[in-house]
């Protein structure tokens, strides 16, 4: 028997209902334009992050393919039109999956100004609308998230003030640092959370990623049994890496086996409170629309030192 063909249009259209509603959730708008001057495009968004950054574009064009597998051709049209057109970023979505030596080459050449976004991110997507939209009904999750913010540019102006944070509203403030950054984002519930209080997921060259971060927010420097039963949860989860965040950094004897820790388990970073200043400036820099990162998410992750 036959299989039912898709319509490129309908499976365009609904990529398009995907990926707006996102768009519109970090602060971007449509903006009207002549279709006939900017060929492979679909939607221009428009950010206007503040008087002191200049508005920020993004082309899109949501791409069916019958292939399974596309390379770097594929996405040509749509980069050349936006830089001819003096657009920064532009993102292609697609039905199929990009070959691993076209995620390659995106990353060594326009890691930054071009995104592809193939099935495996369009799921990614997907769970990030899911994860925004009880944001967007409940109204103690939209203060909660607003004071994250606040904390943030506390910290930002005076990194002092990371002793005075609470907990939870640590937990809470790193959630909203790692969203902002550009990872999906699933807060844990604070107890019972099986070992790991921040899930990550990101869309890599090699496919989607997914890692844990445990925080440990405490007045003393962490021992070894904390960091042992975090590694136990990475192995036994079989996720791609976890990032272990104590805010006091670590005890004489976790800090001498620091470096067997890492030779042992690579996919394990482990950082300090300077890495939580560290992000938070990174957090605050990119919601200001005058910085975007130049290394990939995982590299913003795992680059630490205690």
């Amino acid at each position: 028997m036959q299989q039912p063909t898709a319509k490129p249009e309908d499976a365009e259209e609904l990529m398009r209902q995907i990926i707006e509603p996102v768009l519109r959730g970090d602060g971007y708008v449509l903006h009207g334009f002549d279709t006939s001057s900017y060929p492979s495009v679909a939607s221009i968004f428009r950010r206007q992050p503040g008087s002191d950054a200049q508005p920020t574009e993004i082309a899109v064009e949501y791409k069916f393919f019958r292939d399974e597998f596309l390379g770097f051709q594929a996405a040509s049209s749509v980069r050349r039109v936006a830089l001819s057109a003096g657009i920064p970023r532009s993102i292609l979505v697609t039905n199929a999956r990009f070959t691993p030596h076209a995620l390659d080459v995106f990353r060594l050449t326009d890691p930054i100004a071009f995104e592809p976004i193939d099935v495996d991110g369009l799921r990614l997507w997907v769970e990030k609308i899911y994860q925004d939209a009880p944001h967007e009904l409940d109204p103690i999750s939209i203060i909660a998230r607003d004071a994250s913010q606040k904390y943030i540019a506390a910290i930002v102006d005076d990194p002092s003030s990371l002793d005075r944070i609470e907990w939870r509203d640590m937990e809470r403030l790193l959630a909203e640092v790692f969203e902002g950054l550009g990872f999906g984002v699933r807060l844990g519930s604070g107890s019972g959370d099986g070992g790991k209080d921040i899930t990550l997921t990101c869309l890599a060259a090699s496919g989607a990623h997914t890692y844990y971060v445990e925080v440990k927010h405490w007045r003393s420097p962490v021992g070894p049994t904390p960091i042992r039963n975090f590694l136990n949860v990475i192995v036994k989860e079989e996720v791609d890496g976890g990032l272990f965040l104590s805010s006091c950094g670590l005890s004489k004897r976790t800090a001498a086996r620091l470096t067997e820790i890492r030779r042992e388990f690579p996919p394990l970073r482990i950082g300090n409170g300077s890495k939580i200043i560290a992000l938070c400036q990174s957090y605050d820099r990119m919601a200001s629309g005058i910085w975007t990162p130049e290394r990939s998410l995982q590299e913003l992750l795992f680059d630490t030192t205690i």
